[in-house]
Parts: C-alpha cells; sequence; structure tokens
C-alpha cells in the first residue's frame, strides 16, 4: 500500500513538474520539428541532461521495484523509468520555436538510464555518486530570457552555473580503506562565459540584438572534496532527511579549477 501511495505522490509531482517547466521555458510554440544542438553550451546540457535521467532512473527503480519480501534487492530494469520520463520534455522542446527536438538529448537521457542499470548491476551505486550543484552568476542578468529571469529559471537555464560531479568515496578505493566512510572524492565539469549555445550574441525573437562576443567562452574541470551524508547519522530524523540530499548534491568545499581559458583557480569554497 504504501508502495502505490509513494507512486501516486510521484506521479502528481512529476505532472505538476512538466506543467511548471511548460510555462517557463517554453514561451514561443512552433510546429513540432527536430534541431541539431550537439555542439551547443560546451556538451554541458548534454551532461544535465545524462545526470537528470541517471536521477530519475534510480528514483524509478525505487518506485516501482518489487520490496513486498524483507531483504529483496532493488530490480534494475526499471532504471528505463528515466528516459521514459524525460521523454515529454524533448517533445515539449520539439514543439519550441527556440529549441526544437534533439537526437542527442534523447541519446543523453538513454545514457543515463544505462548508467543507472550498470551501476546497480555493479552494485557500485554506494560507492559512485554523480551530483550537482550550482551557483548565481552575473551573466543572467545580461540576457534573462534565455539564462532566466527569477533565480528558479537560473538554476535550469544558466548553465555558468551548473557543475555536475562525481564524487568517489575514498574508503572504497584499494589502500584507502582506513578512510572515513563519509569522504568523498569529486571531479566536476562546468562552463563558464556562455550567453549562447554556440556564440554570445543575442538574437533570440524578442530581444534587443547585443554582441556579447568580449565575454571570453571557456569550459573547466574543478577538484574538489565532499561529503556522504547517509553515512552520517544523528537523532533527529528531519536533519537525516537533509543530510540525504548529499547523494545527488554536492556539498560547498574548497576546491582547485581547471580553466581552459584562465589557468588554475583556487577556491575557498566552491558550489
Amino acid at each position: 500500500m504504501k508502495t502505490n501511495r509513494r507512486i501516486w505522490y510521484f506521479l502528481i509531482i512529476y505532472g505538476i513538474s512538466l506543467l511548471v517547466v511548460s510555462q517557463w521555458w517554453y514561451t514561443h510554440p512552433s510546429p513540432f520539428h527536430f534541431f541539431d544542438d550537439a555542439t551547443e553550451w560546451m556538451g554541458l546540457d548534454k551532461v544535465g541532461h545524462w545526470f537528470t535521467s541517471f536521477q530519475v532512473s534510480l528514483l524509478s527503480v525505487w518506485l516501482f521495484s518489487e520490496r513486498s519480501k524483507p531483504g529483496s534487492k532493488p530490480e534494475a530494469h526499471w532504471a528505463i523509468g528515466g528516459f521514459i520520463m524525460m521523454l515529454p520534455i524533448e517533445i515539449m522542446d520539439g514543439f519550441s520555436a527556440n529549441y526544437g527536438a534533439s537526437v542527442f538529448d534523447l541519446m543523453a537521457n538513454l545514457a543515463g538510464s544505462v548508467s543507472a542499470f550498470a551501476l546497480l548491476k555493479l552494485k557500485v551505486t554506494e560507492t559512485i555518486y554523480p551530483k550537482f550543484s550550482f551557483h548565481f552568476t552575473s551573466y543572467a542578468i545580461l540576457r534573462p530570457q534565455l539564462l532566466g529571469a527569477t533565480w528558479p529559471q537560473r538554476i535550469l537555464k544558466d548553465y555558468n552555473g551548473q557543475t555536475y560531479w562525481i564524487s568517489i568515496r575514498f574508503k572504497d578505493v584499494p589502500g584507502l580503506s582506513v578512510m572515513p566512510a563519509w569522504l568523498l572524492f569529486s571531479i566536476g565539469y562546468g562552463v563558464d562565459g556562455l550567453l549562447g549555445g554556440h556564440d554570445n550574441k543575442a538574437d533570440q525573437p524578442g530581444e534587443r540584438v547585443v554582441d556579447f562576443s568580449y565575454i571570453t567562452r571557456a569550459n573547466k574541470i574543478v577538484l574538489s572534496l565532499d561529503l556522504d551524508g547517509t553515512s552520517v547519522r544523528v537523532g533527529n530524523k528531519y536533519i537525516n532527511y537533509l543530510l540525504n540530499v548529499s547523494r545527488c548534491v554536492k556539498i560547498p568545499a574548497p576546491a582547485v579549477e581547471f580553466n581552459s581559458v584562465s589557468g588554475i583557480k583556487f577556491h575557498f569554497l566552491y558550489f
């Protein structure tokens, strides 16, 4: 009964989320069409599709696996749910004049589901954690229509503030078994200075045409430490719920950034 209730709750939240995204993101409808965006946003949007599909795939496994018997294991084949649940977003893209359905987005979505399936089958979901972090940037102020006018829109649209991570538990690395179970090492990918998919010229319908080519476009690799909150339990269940968020959200921590334009940067706290 509890499983059925969770599924209904999820479907309601999922439907509301699609409705909200359709209102925030898709403002110029058009006939359905495809769009080649393979080289846009320095690949970060594809990483975002992979990450989202991966997390939704794990959620799908948790929701739909038959776990009525004590000790029963998650059924990895339900990971295809991530790809299926991401499909309506791609359909909405196809009806948007500013975007279009993307074969490469579909491939990234499928890769997310396959990755979740593989990690579950290999039983390393407690060792390897794909994660996300975001910080607000000034670029969205320059192009609010494209990068977001409100803070929820900016989290979704401003790729400059997004970083996607792979966090690995130190303790599970050969030779490092003495390390605490909660300590992780993270490597992340992000971008900076992107005010458009291919270039920095503002030319979308309804926008004032502005050339931001003086802003340098760059990508970056970031190394940092991280925390697995599920390995840290306290007496308060609500705090434990918050700690569980660390399974998919990276905590702020010192970091070293390798920027393709400005070189090496050190951050006291990076998020």
